[in-house]
């Protein structure tokens, strides 16, 4: 008797719970104005922000719909990425009437001269704003130079991190020669010329004539590892032909 009165009442209550739930549906359906003022959006809540534009963010939202139903997710996350500092944009609705924008911003890692104007830019080589020209003589950021050098950056510190990452830490300016190769250049003027391909193991020996032979502490200014196992050294003028397996 009991389990009767019990699926009675259940049977009960989810046959109002319908009736409401048509009853919404039909009432919105007649009035579409009005659930849109119900989902109206009222709040803009921007996290993550650190140097990016907090009110040209929020600005960007609102512009992109009124309502949490209507609101264009795609566009607006879109256009927001386009902003200086932004690298990430992941927008959450939150009804009845909130957004909750996440923002990754870029993590600035060098300068960049490109088309005769100077960029801050990130470690995969991702444009963050424009900086004045005299920033290169204040900062004491790496500096990228060359044609399409940002585009092959990040194959080059993917190289220095699995090869040899305590190298950043000594390198001045990194060249990107005739849309081909890169050459390096440290703080104390040495130039270390690197080949097309097989970066790795070029670093490798260059990690070798560093620790071993302390190039960066001596008289040397350049060091050539465009040949295959072989460092052609310049100091002052001289030339000097190793083979990495003697060094």
């Amino acid at each position: 008797m009991m389990r009767q009165q019990i699926v009675r009442y259940l049977n009960l209550g989810c046959g109002l719970l319908v009736i409401l739930s048509l009853g919404f549906i039909f009432f919105f359906y007649l009035n579409p104005s009005a659930l849109n003022s119900f989902a109206q959006i009222k709040t803009v809540n921007v996290i993550g922000v650190n140097f990016s534009d907090t009110q040209k963010i929020k600005k960007i939202s609102f512009e992109k719909g009124k309502s949490l139903f209507t609101f264009d997710l795609k566009n607006a996350a879109e256009e927001i990425k386009n902003l200086n500092w932004i690298k990430k944009v992941n927008i959450k609705k939150s009804f009845p009437n909130t957004l909750n924008i996440f923002i990754t911003e870029n993590d600035p890692f060098a300068l960049l001269l490109k088309d005769q104007k100077v960029y801050l830019i990130d470690i995969d080589g991702e444009l963050i704003v424009e900086e004045n020209e005299d920033e290169i003589l204040e900062s004491e950021r790496l500096l990228i130079s060359g044609i399409d050098s940002e585009i092959n950056l990040p194959n080059l510190i993917s190289s220095l991190n699995i090869h040899y990452p305590e190298i950043l830490l000594s390198v001045k300016e990194m060249e990107f020669i005739e849309r081909r190769r890169w050459n390096l250049i440290f703080n104390n003027k040495l130039i270390v010329k690197l080949p097309e391909s097989n970066i790795g193991k070029s670093l490798g020996n260059l990690k070798k004539l560093i620790e071993r032979d302390k190039i960066l502490k001596s008289n040397i200014i350049e060091v050539d590892l465009r040949i295959n196992d072989r460092a052609i050294i310049k100091i002052d003028g001289d030339k000097l032909k190793v083979n990495i397996e003697e060094v």
